[in-house]
């Protein structure tokens, strides 16, 4: 298959499984249905869409998992098609954190505004405000919490930026396990775009969980967790 052939079909394929997902949300919106559904057709949207492109998702360590807590799972981020990559490896409610920007996409806005708390990276006042309405959001659903710690792509394949500490310091405040995770292999099959490039395989590292409940929340433990999960997931990208 050419690339714009390639292009062209993977474009159409999100945007079929899309559209369900729009009316979920409607439903929700108007309390017809609750959002546990929109979540489980996430997953099913995910998985439909990596095989029919032709993409292999293997996952490493999904049984570290308990499918009954909450976790902030905080993976590396190379491409926009990290969300679905989440998605699919998740067969569990989450609320993501996202940049303000995705929620003026067309279509989109309403499935973003329902799934998301949207943040403008660069107002701190901003950014510490919607912290707190994410794990108030995790808290009300019951549901796990995905903060990329970089905040951005990162510009070079097999290297990961500096991350934030946001997602450290809501760790360790809310005494929810913090999960490191590792994409593997997205930039080489994704590109940036989010659009499969190739056939290929991506890998999804999961590691054991970090029980913050006897951590104490201050600048100190943020730090050393941060750089806990800095230095395990860059392992992975490196090995």
């Amino acid at each position: 298959m050419t690339s714009l052939l390639r292009i062209i079909w993977a474009s159409l394929t999100f945007f079929v499984f899309l559209l369900p997902s729009l009316l979920i949300t409607m439903f929700i919106r108007i309390n017809v249905i609750n959002n546990n559904l929109l979540y489980k057709y996430f997953h099913f949207w995910a998985r439909m869409w990596l095989f029919l492109n032709n993409i292999k998702l293997e996952i490493i360590g999904i049984e570290k998992l308990d499918n009954s807590s909450q976790y902030i799972f905080t993976p590396n981020h190379s491409s926009n098609a990290d969300t679905i990559l989440m998605a699919g490896v998740l067969n569990r409610k989450f609320t993501a954190l996202g940049k303000k920007a995705v929620g003026k996409i067309p279509l989109m806005r309403h499935l973003f505004n329902t799934t998301c708390i949207l943040i403008d990276r660069k107002n701190k006042k901003d950014r510490e405000e919607c912290l707190q309405r994410l794990l108030e959001k995790a808290q009300r659903e019951h549901s796990s919490i995905i903060i990329f710690p970089e905040g951005t792509f990162s510009l070079k394949r097999n290297k990961i930026n500096p991350f934030f500490p946001g997602a450290f310091e809501l760790g360790l405040r809310s005494n929810l396990s913090v999960v490191p995770i590792t994409l593997v292999g997205v930039r080489e099959v994704f590109g940036r775009s989010g659009l499969p490039l190739k056939n290929g395989k991506v890998t999804c590292i999961i590691d054991s969980p970090i029980d913050t409940a006897t951590i104490p929340f201050n600048e100190k433990n943020t730090k050393i967790l941060k750089q806990t999960v800095f230095n395990t997931i860059n392992s992975h990208i490196n090995s």
